[in-house]
This record gives structure tokens, sequence and C-alpha cells, in this order.
């Protein structure tokens, strides 16, 4: 289990949310953030970077840009010995080695301090990392003229997305499946396919708090009622029960064939779960863990969505390019919607607010569809081989989850608009939002680690 420590040498990480900083697009960018993110960018082995200083005009030092949402924290002893002093501190924490140097302008003044950690593999030498600190420190001083340059609005970048914390998961090479978020709990909830494990993380603390051995997770989905997770493990024909504070397995619901997409319906409290074989989606109740009905499918199935002002479950099959409507009150079928122009529709995203549904196509389309009449109301191309999708509310984008990038496309009054692609990883083909922060979650695997990232907008 990786943990961020309890205690620590650096504020950076010590993350607690007890008041929820400002949105970043709520605020204008200040250049010292700007430099944050040119180096998370250049240095993917950093899990975080910030930077203490004390504004012109004040008297406090506080944490003025990092890639954690705790901007405008208080400076700790530490922080403000490192500013007095110019001596660095530097530490190896689990899964991570912890560095705080001294904040230097072109001309060497110290102004502050710098919070720097590395992604590290606990017992590995490491004799590196104070150098590879210090040298991200000289890298940044030769960028700063001033304290009060800091300060100042940080020129467009044409960022659509800004790095945000990484987690690692050290010796797990298994694929992820689906990536979802329990919002009540703030927990990023990842299906590691083919490591066999359902994996936890606590959002406000960016902690892994368990890897429970399931089988063959795809998709995991959290009942409000009682605070446990289902998830369907694919091969091994189940559905299991974990409990959500204890994570243990509380049962197993044999299933007859082998599973994808699975979501909870909280109102009619009912577990559906697709067939991957794509002949049928089954109803489980969630109180008994019985099957209640079967409902036949006209093909392929992959991602699927609750609309709860609706009423209905909107499921993408591949096999025929379009959308099926379901109605869970009778579990049954009572539309057919074509997603063209994108063909084998894999990622659904959904704008509750709109009723419009995102289905994105691995040809590398993006379809969008009026909910209330299943009418096209625009599209355009993003990325090719798209796995899944979300919708953030708050920023009206559609992410897409693709090979190697992430798709970013803004909900328009007149249908959508390609804004981009946003460079990921090869495995990281799922993507989640944090409705609170905005942050945007994604995971993969380089063979030998796993890793959960994440970029905020």
């Amino acid at each position: 289990m990786i943990r961020l420590p309890s205690k620590t040498l650096l504020s950076i990480v010590a993350i607690f949310f007890g008041v929820q900083c400002a949105h970043a697009s709520e605020t204008k960018r200040i250049y010292a953030q700007a430099l944050v993110d040119q180096i998370l960018t250049e240095h993917p082995e950093l899990l975080v970077i910030g930077m203490h200083a004390t504004a012109p005009g004040e008297t406090v030092n506080k944490m003025i840009a990092t890639n954690l949402d705790r901007i405008g924290k208080v400076s700790d002893d530490d922080d403000l010995k490192v500013f007095s002093t110019g001596e660095p501190i530097a530490e190896p924490a689990k899964g991570r080695f912890e560095s705080l140097v001294a904040m230097k302008t072109a001309s060497g003044k110290v102004i502050g301090a710098i919070g720097i950690v590395f992604m590290w593999k606990d017992g590995t030498d490491t004799s590196g990392f104070l150098p590879a600190a210090n040298a991200i420190r000289d890298e940044l001083a030769s960028k700063i003229p001033s304290v009060e340059s800091l300060f100042e609005p940080a020129a467009e970048d044409g960022m659509l997305l800004h790095p945000g914390p990484t987690m690692e998961i050290p010796y797990a090479t298994g694929k992820f499946d689906f990536l979802e978020i329990d919002g009540a709990r703030r927990r990023l909830l990842a299906a590691h396919e083919k490591s066999g494990t359902a994996d936890f993380f606590d959002l406000k603390t960016y902690q892994l708090l368990a890897r429970v051995e399931t089988g063959p997770a795809v998709d995991i989905a959290p009942d409000p009622v009682s605070g446990s997770y289902f998830v369907s493990a694919s091969e091994q024909k189940k559905v299991v029960v974990v409990d959500g504070d204890a994570f243990k397995v509380l049962k197993e619901i044999p299933m007859d064939g082998e599973l994808d997409a699975l979501l909870f319906d909280p109102a009619n409290r009912r577990v559906y779960v697709t067939n991957d074989e794509g002949s049928h989606v089954w109803s489980i109740d969630a109180d008994s863990g019985k099957v209640a009905s079967t409902i036949d499918i006209p093909g392929a199935p992959e991602y699927m969505l609750y609309d709860s002002k609706a009423d209905r479950i909107y499921l993408n099959i591949k096999g025929t390019n379009e959308i099926v409507v379901i109605d869970p009150s009778k579990d049954t079928i009572v539309a057919h919607w074509p997603t063209a122009p994108a063909t084998k529709p894999h990622g659904l995203a959904f704008d509750p607010k709109s009723g419009w549904l995102f289905s994105a196509g691995t040809n590398g389309m993006l379809a969008a569809i009026d909910s209330g009449t299943g009418k096209s109301v625009g599209s355009c191309e993003i990325a090719k081989a798209v796995d899944q999708a979300t919708f953030d509310p708050y920023t009206g984008r559609v992410y897409c989850a693709c090979t190697d990038q992430m798709s970013v496309v803004q909900e328009t009054a007149d249908g959508v608009k390609f804004l981009g692609n946003v460079a990921s990883a090869k495995t990281a083909k799922n993507v989640a939002v944090d409705p609170t922060t905005h942050w945007v979650w994604t995971t993969f695997t380089d063979g030998a680690n796993s890793y959960v990232k994440s970029w905020r907008p």
C-alpha cells in the first residue's frame, strides 16, 4: 500500500482540505505557477513541486505555486528554516524522496524555498536526488529575475491541462480498465484488471487506501446507501461486493458469462453489468445479490451510464454503432439511437444539464446526441482508439482517453468543438474527473510499475 506520510517535512505534501481553495480556472495564473507547470511537464519523475515565498507588501511566507491544491497555505518551520539558512533538507519516505531547497533569483539571492518530491522505489540508491533537486532549483533560478516577478500574471501557454499529482504503485505491472469516482467519499476507483485488484485512492490526501483482490476487475461502482462497492470481475464471471470501510470482500455473485461495464442505479437499487460477449445485460438486485432480469442487446456492449432525471440507462453498442436506451423500471430497451459519424463507440459521457450524450468512436469521431430526442446535435474529430470518456459540468469539457493522448472537447451552444490533445501514456485508456476540484485523472503502467496521474484544467 502506498501512502503519503502522516507527518512530513514538506508542507506541500501535508494535504488537508479544511478549506477548499479557489479553482485554478477562477483566478489568473501567476508566473510562479507557470514555472511549476513547465518543470512538471519536463520532469515526469517528479510527484510534487511547490514554491514558498512572501508576496510583495505581505509579511507571511506562504505556498504560492504547486501542483497540489494547497496554494495559500502558510509555510511551516522547515520551509522557513531553508529560506533563512539556504541549507537543504532531504529524506526518503515510502515511495518518494522529499527535498526542500532554497529558491533563488538569477543573481543568487535567496527568496524562498522549493519543495521537490521525486518518485522513489524503497531501498534503492538515493544519492542522486539532492543533486537533481539542486539542478531543478538552478534551472528555475535562471528564469526568476526577482521575487516580484513570481507574482506577475503569466503569459498564456496554450496548455489545455496542467500537470497535477502522480501516485505510483510499485511492482504492479498490469493494465487498468475503467476508472470511476466515488464523489461522496472523494475516492478514485481504479479497476486494475491485469493485476486482479480493485484499487482505491483517497482524493483528499492522495493516498492509495487499498488494493483488494477481486480477480480481473473491469469496472467499479459505489452503493451510496450501504457504502459498499460492486466490482465486475471479467473472466472469472462474477460480481464482487467489497466493504467500503474495511476493504474486504463481502460476497461474490456468480454470473453466466464474462463481464465488462458495470453501473449502480440508486433509484431502483439495481446493479447493471454487461456481458462482454455481447448478448445481454444483467440486472442484479443490490440488496439480495440475485439476478433480477436479463436484457437482450443487439451487439457487443461498451460503456454505460445512468440518467437519474429521466430514469434511463444509456449503453454504447460498438457492433451496431448505436446507443440503446434501457428503461430500468421494466428492464427493457425503449430506443435505439445511431452514433454516426462515431463508429465502434467506446467512450460515453453525459451532461445532465443540457441532456446531451457524447459517444466517442474508435474511428476518431465524437458524436453529441440529444437524450430528449435521440437526434444528433453535432460532432467533431478526436484521437483514434478511444476507450473511456467523461464530462466535467464545471468546464463543459468532454475528456476522451486514447492511446498516448487525451482528447479535450468543449461543449458549445451549437454542438461540440475539439480543443486539442494532451500527451498521456500508451496504456492510459481511462479517465475520470473529480467533481470537487475538477482535476482529470487517468491510470497507466510502464511495464514495471503502475501510476495514477492527474491534470488540472
